[in-house]
Order: C-alpha cells, then sequence, then structure tokens
C-alpha cells in the first residue's frame, strides 16, 4: 500500500458504502489520432440566454446573496427546452500535465483522473503514472497521491463505491501488464491488486457488476476474446467462461444489473461482421449469451449506454480514417430480446467520442471525423428523438474521457483531457433544478 502524499487532502468524511451498480461507459481506442483543429476559447458558451459568466479571480466558491441573479429563462416549448437551458463552463486549471487515452470516473463528490499518454518536446510518447481529483463543488483540483503502479495508458477505469480500480493498458515496453491498482478518495491511499490470470491489453472494455469487475477482449500484439472477473473483497480474480464472439477490440459493454453487453469491436483481420456482433454475459449463472442481430453494420470506436432498460449504440467507425464513420444508432431491450433504430437528427458521423446517461438522456460529445469535433448531441429515449449540444470551451483536440455527476435534475458532464494543452469543461443538462449545492463552478 502506498503511502499517504502529505499534499493530499481526504475530502469530507462520508460513511463508506456500496452504491447501486453504475453504468460504466468505456471508450476504447482504435485507431492513432490526427492533429484536428483547434477548438479554443474558453469561459462559459449558451445558446439561447445571456449570462454572466465572469470567472472568479480563485477557484473557490464565492456565494453572495447581493450576486446579481441569472437573468430568467423563457417558458421552455418542445422545441425550445434544451436551447435555453444548457450552459458550458470552463474548468480551473489542473495540477497535471496534457495528456489522453487516460480514464476519468466519478465517485460521488469528485472526478479522478488517472494515467495516460503524453508527447514531450521530442515527440516522445511518455506513460504518465500520475492524477488528480476534482470537486464541481468546490471547483477544485488535488492531486493524487503517487500510484505503486507504473505508467500507462490505454486502460479502463471503475468506480466501485469504494474504490477506483484501474488495470490493463500499454505502457510503451514490450508486455503489457497485467497488474491493476484500487485508490481510496477517503483514506488518500492505493493497493495493488493481484495479477490478473489473462494476458495484458488494451482496447478492452470492462463494467462494475456491484461485486465484480468484469474485464473481456482487447489487443496487444494480439486480439482477445477471452475475458476475467475481479472481486476487490477477496483481491481474486476468475477466467470468463468462453463466449460466442471472435476475438476482437475496440467493442463496448454496459452493465444492465445482470448481464454484461458486449456488441461491436474489429477482428485481427479488421473484420466488423465477423460472427455475431453482440453476446450477453451473466455472471451469477456464468454463462454467455448470443444477442439477435442489430440493424447496425460492424463498428468499432461507437459508444454504449445504459439507460435502465435498454442498451443504446451510436456513431464508431470501419477502419478508422480510411474507411467509414457512422452517424446512426440503435437501442437494444435485453427482455424483449429486440433491436430499434435510432430516430435522424443526431450529430455529425464521429468515432472515438464520449458519452454518459442523465437518468433522462444520454450525452454525446466530441469524437473525430476527419478533425477533432467539440459538439454533441442529447438523445431522449422516451420521446425518441436528438437535441443539439453546443461546442464546448476546451482548447485543444483530444478524446476526452466524460463522467456524470448527478440525477437528472442536478448533473453535471465533466470533461478533462488535452494532448497538448489540458483542459476541461462542465456541462449543465436540462433539468429545472439550478444546481443546488454545486456552486464551485456554476455561481459566481
Amino acid at each position: 500500500m502506498a503511502d499517504n502524499d502529505p499534499s493530499w487532502e481526504p475530502p469530507p468524511a462520508r460513511r463508506s458504502r456500496r452504491v447501486p451498480p453504475v453504468v460504466l461507459l468505456v471508450a476504447v481506442v482504435v485507431v492513432g489520432l490526427l492533429a484536428g483543429r483547434a477548438t479554443g476559447g474558453g469561459g462559459d458558451r449558451e445558446l439561447a440566454v445571456e449570462v454572466d459568466t465572469t470567472p472568479s479571480p480563485t477557484a473557490a466558491p464565492t456565494p453572495s446573496p447581493s450576486a446579481a441573479p441569472t437573468p430568467a429563462a423563457p417558458t421552455p416549448t418542445p422545441d425550445s427546452t434544451v436551447a435555453w437551458s444548457l450552459r458550458w463552463r470552463t474548468l480551473p486549471a489542473a495540477p497535471i500535465t496534457a495528456r489522453e487515452y487516460h480514464t476519468a470516473v466519478w465517485t460521488g463528490r469528485e472526478m479522478l483522473v488517472w494515467g495516460g499518454s503524453s508527447i514531450t518536446a521530442d515527440g516522445d510518447s511518455v506513460a504518465k503514472a500520475d492524477g488528480a481529483a476534482f470537486s464541481p463543488r468546490s471547483g477544485r483540483w488535488r492531486r493524487l497521491p503517487p500510484a505503486p503502479i507504473g505508467g500507462r495508458f490505454g486502460h479502463i477505469g471503475v468506480w466501485t463505491g469504494e474504490e477506483m480500480l484501474v488495470w490493463g493498458g500499454a505502457d510503451h515496453s514490450e508486455t503489457a501488464p497485467v497488474t491493476g491498482a484500487a485508490f481510496n478518495p477517503d483514506t488518500g491511499r492505493w493497493r495493488t491488486t493481484a495479477p490478473a490470470p489473462i494476458q495484458g491489453r488494451s482496447n478492452h472494455v470492462a463494467v462494475w457488476t456491484g461485486k465484480e469487475l468484469l474485464v473481456w477482449g482487447g489487443t496487444f500484439r494480439d486480439v482477445f476474446g477471452d475475458g476475467a472477473a475481479y472481486d476487490p473483497a477477496t483481491d481474486r480474480w476468475r477466467r470468463l467462461p468462453r463466449g460466442p464472439l471472435a476475438e476482437r477490440f475496440g467493442a463496448t459493454a454496459v452493465w444492465t444489473g445482470e448481464e454484461m453487453l458486449v456488441w461491436g469491436g474489429a477482428t485481427h483481420t479488421l473484420d466488423y461482421d465477423a460472427g455475431p456482433k453482440g453476446a450477453a454475459y451473466d455472471p451469477v449463472a456464468d454463462r454467455w449469451r448470443r444477442l439477435p442481430p442489430s440493424p447496425l453494420r460492424g463498428r468499432a470506436d461507437h459508444i454504449a449506454a445504459w439507460t435502465g432498460r435498454e442498451m443504446v449504440l451510436w456513431g464508431g467507425s470501419a477502419l478508422g480514417f480510411g474507411g467509414q464513420v457512422f452517424g446512426d444508432g440503435a437501442a437494444f431491450d435485453p427482455v424483449s430480446d429486440r433491436w430499434r433504430s435510432l430516430p435522424r437528427g443526431a450529430p455529425t458521423p464521429r468515432f472515438g467520442h464520449s458519452a454518459v446517461w442523465t437518468g433522462a438522456q444520454v450525452l454525446v460529445w466530441g469524437g473525430v471525423n476527419r478533425t477533432f469535433t467539440d459538439d454533441g448531441g442529447a438523445y431522449d429515449p422516451r420521446r425518441d428523438r436528438w437535441t443539439p449540444i453546443a461546442p464546448a470551451p476546451v482548447e485543444g483536440p483530444s478524446r476526452y474521457p466524460a463522467v456524470w455527476t448527478g440525477d437528472q435534475d442536478e448533473g453535471l458532464m465533466l470533461l478533462w483531457g488535452g494532448s497538448v494543452t489540458p483542459s476541461g469543461a462542465a456541462y449543465r443538462a436540462p433539468g429545472p433544478a439550478r444546481l443546488r449545492g454545486l456552486r464551485g463552478i456554476f455561481t459566481r
């Protein structure tokens, strides 16, 4: 277990408890990145309402009863609901350097960012072993203590309710690490996890079930079709049985509360339609089942989100920059075992984007299609329609992992990353609440 970093200040005490399984959105890396256009700018961006968003001199919250209130928004209509209520705000500077292919998880109070890869002035790629925590309530960052494992990128990160688990990834060496680590933000301590019984890899999928971390697929000098489950309570792994899917990387996975649904990805020959494209794994029964054929063509580097009823898929690519980039999607209901196509009106086609489920909408942001994009869209499965998300005030092209901080009324989508210049942003989704208590970045 790593020693405490004297600069680490644990967040306010809380009762330690496990939380219900959360939706885990795994952004996978399939192809190399091209330099895109810089999306410079800062501060806030809104679609309709003019709001005084001048940053305060410090990142600390400064609520004041005399502060000028935000102008009242017009009464929403079905066509204007999103337009008047969406807002971006720039995050304060983080205490860590630029990177991409890192992970971010939400603990219930903080976004924990760790690992990734950066480019040096000489053009060399360096695996990062540091991280930081951001609190939207205080509007402040703090460094994480040093991890007991080496730097890596393309790994996975999940939140268990008590710890952030990281596993897998690559570190620019000849072998991929089979070790991982767990960080407890209440104590500020890390611990190493037992070595996995499967080969190290990146571009794999992972979900947290409420008891176990499930890992499947991926690639490192080969493409894998096996997986394993890790129980943090016992610090033990077990192998998953062989499933119906061919070896693949660049797939996505969600946890339904009963099954891990895996879909998409590419084989070692870059075949996106080889055999069945989806399968479900039940950890209680310890067995797989095939999913029925979907209305989508095979792809990788898409997003998947669990809504509580359906797995929503959207976007992705076949053969990356040199192939087709998709702007369509579908939803799968595991109870009825049926698919349905998503409507038109989605964002422009892209891959490598981020997504979160708010409790009411799937928020899709960023990604690549010839150049990096900084806008997105919100899909409402109840109304079966898309609405636009304005460009974010981020500094430059990159892939930014996203986390969702709360329920559909009071939550934020937080982004942080940057291949050259680090930057982050917070997006307030539509809802009647005005982010009560989240004053650190939205109240000035």
